[in-house]
């Protein structure tokens, strides 16, 4: 039987929804945010919960119940799908967000 997510979890897919949802070019994973408001992952996390508009991904780290490697992983690395040669979509991120809320892995492959 499945069980209801725990307080993290639920954050972690609530967020997933909210990048998904977003306005094109409102979400840009090689930035925490630029002159036109574009966010990366840990910029939304931030702007959500306590609208944060400087670089704290500890912050983000700690409220996401993140391991180090894990937070590097989402939030540091500059994925970038090489078979399209393009930057990772926001329905990229939030399928990479919905991973981590239900395996605890960062997986940026898009195959």
């Amino acid at each position: 039987m499945l069980q209801a997510p725990d307080k993290t979890t639920k954050e972690i897919l609530d967020l997933a929804r909210y990048i998904e949802e977003l306005s094109p070019g409102r979400y840009r994973q090689s930035c925490y945010v630029d002159p036109m408001g574009a966010r990366c992952i840990c910029g939304w996390f931030n702007y959500r919960k306590c609208h944060f508009n400087q670089d704290d991904w500890r912050y983000a780290q700690a409220e996401m119940g993140l391991t180090k490697l894990q937070a590097q992983q989402l939030f540091e690395g500059h994925p970038y799908n090489y078979s399209r040669n393009e930057p990772p979509t926001a329905k990229e991120a939030a399928r990479v967000l919905r991973h981590l809320a239900v395996t605890g892995e960062v997986d940026w492959s898009f195959a």
